[in-house]
């Protein structure tokens, strides 16, 4: 059956070693930034597609997980995260704690939410929409607040031994980037008035305040998640699940975190990897019975791990894909131990 592949911002999943359900003792609090560097490929995919990019290190045996919903207690993620649910109000039917004017901190199996203050609602959804199509990263960075975030989120999301943070965004918020994000929407994307004058922005934000976001490498091999990847993947029987861990810390205090997507590995079986080659071959055998219109350069390879889900059983299963990235945002992948194209599987 012909499964629908759709092109969006997305992604998807992090996780740990170990059964669900099962406690889960963690030390590793690594961060480090993806290697985009690696052999040169310059080729003719079809008539109109062109491919000129890295090609990153291959790994001749890569693991397949089962993988569930990660479970995440509460009062224990609000520890981590220096949270105060006794100044809070228990929901119990959606069990999230409600500290009045938008603030709140939930944890459920998978996902964190943290809102100190709900104008850091605000400020995350400038920077998202405003950089959501930026690479770069402010230069002068806060490096002894982001071993700090790496500290607490690799705590409070549980990571094993084979699983590394890594830096994918951080931007400094201030007021400029404020006024950026507030014209962006306000004028670019049509969103109306600003939810916040910039004299708000000012009281909550100090030389100290950013946004992070960070993605999550298994083994080396990072997992396909909304900050990176263009594809979201779902059909009448799976579906793709989504990762997103982001952060804003002020000095070393949590102010914000959304963290989605977070999965538990079950257990593994290593299997051998097609080579970059063969998944050009897929890709080149795509394109020979489809008609492109325009001119499309592919500029990112990846070889990245995508959760697939059963949308009648809880649990899934994670394997390896090749990802080919075009310029316009979307994407094609092929799996990297069959070679089936994600589209169709």
């Amino acid at each position: 059956m012909n499964k629908i592949y759709i092109i969006a911002i997305s992604s998807i999943v992090a996780m740990c070693l170990g059964g669900c359900g099962e406690e889960n003792n963690n030390s590793n609090s690594r961060t480090s930034y993806i290697d985009k560097t690696g052999e040169k490929i310059d080729v003719e995919i079809a008539d109109n597609i062109s491919l000129n990019a890295s090609v990153p290190k291959e790994e001749r045996e890569l693991f397949t997980y089962k993988v569930c919903d990660r479970p995440l207690d509460i009062n224990e993620e609000a520890g981590v995260f220096g949270v105060k649910l006794e100044n809070g109000e228990m929901n119990d039917e959606n069990n999230f704690y409600d500290f009045g004017n938008g603030a709140y901190f939930s944890a459920s199996d998978g996902n964190i939410e943290y809102v100190s203050d709900e104008r850091y609602n605000t400020l995350n959804e400038m920077v998202y929409e405003y950089y959501q199509d930026d690479d770069s990263s402010d230069d002068n960075i806060n490096k002894a607040q982001v071993e700090r975030a790496t500290e607490l989120l690799t705590a409070g999301l549980k990571l094993s031994e084979n699983e590394e943070l890594y830096l994918i965004h951080a931007k400094k918020l201030d007021n400029e980037a404020y006024q950026e994000g507030k014209k962006y929407l306000e004028e670019d994307m049509g969103f109306g008035e600003g939810k916040m004058e910039a004299k708000e922005a000012d009281r909550i934000v100090s030389d100290s305040t950013y946004y992070y976001s960070f993605g999550i490498k298994i083994d080396g091999i990072p997992i396909s998640n909304f900050k990176e990847a263009s594809l979201n993947y779902t059909s009448e029987d799976s579906y793709g699940k989504q990762l997103s861990i982001e952060m804003i810390m002020d000095d070393n205090n949590v102010k914000y975190i959304l963290s989605d997507g977070i999965e538990e590995l079950e257990s593994s079986e290593d299997k051998s990897l097609i080579s970059i080659d063969e998944a050009i071959s897929k890709l080149k055998e795509k394109y020979d019975v489809q008609i492109v219109p325009e001119k499309e350069e592919i500029n990112n390879i990846r070889l990245e791990y995508i959760p697939l889900f059963d949308v009648n059983n809880s649990a899934g299963s994670m394997e390896p894909y090749w990802c080919f990235y075009y310029k316009d945002g979307r994407t094609d992948a092929f799996n990297a131990l069959t070679g089936g194209d994600l589209a169709y599987e």
